[in-house]
């Protein structure tokens, strides 16, 4: 079963991911939560604004991270630095097992993302209508075309 959903994949231009053993929460759900545990503490200790900690990843890890993985990324960068780099920074990266208080407070003032007009950004002061549309636009439009350079470019070059 597994063999033939990887060739349908394969077929529609999908990458395809084997897991060895299933996991709560799949693979890159786990990736993102790690990720987004540290960027509400960062937040959440008033060190970077919404607009910039959105900013900084969008324009580091997630520009390179749409080309390649973050394990191909450590090769490339040298494992021994990233050694360095982990044994001096872990001790200090938030390790909750808890969602984080900045969340848990905007969700029990009823502050749950556009859907209520409020979340980390205010829907009503932060985005006319307009620049609300432009963003998701943009972003549609992007994700668009990461697929069809991901996916779609390879079958011209082949």
């Amino acid at each position: 079963t597994m063999e033939i959903a990887h060739q349908l994949l394969t077929k529609i231009r999908k990458e395809p991911v084997r897991i060895h053993r299933e996991l709560p929460g799949f693979l890159v759900n786990r990736i993102q939560i790690a990720m987004v545990r540290e960027v509400f503490d960062l937040y959440e200790k008033g060190l970077a604004s919404a607009a910039d900690i959105d900013r900084a990843v969008r324009g580091s890890i997630g520009f390179r991270l749409a080309s390649i993985g973050p394990l191909l990324t450590a090769d490339l960068g040298g494992l021994d630095l990233w050694l360095r780099v982990c044994e001096n920074l872990l001790p200090q990266i938030q390790s909750s097992t808890e969602p984080s208080q900045a969340l848990r407070r905007l969700v029990s003032q009823g502050h749950t993302g556009i859907k209520s007009g409020k979340g980390f950004y205010d829907y009503q002061s932060d985005f006319s209508k307009e620049a609300l549309d432009e963003v998701v636009q943009r972003r549609d439009r992007e994700f668009l075309d990461r697929l069809k350079s991901l996916y779609w470019a390879k079958e011209k070059k082949g």
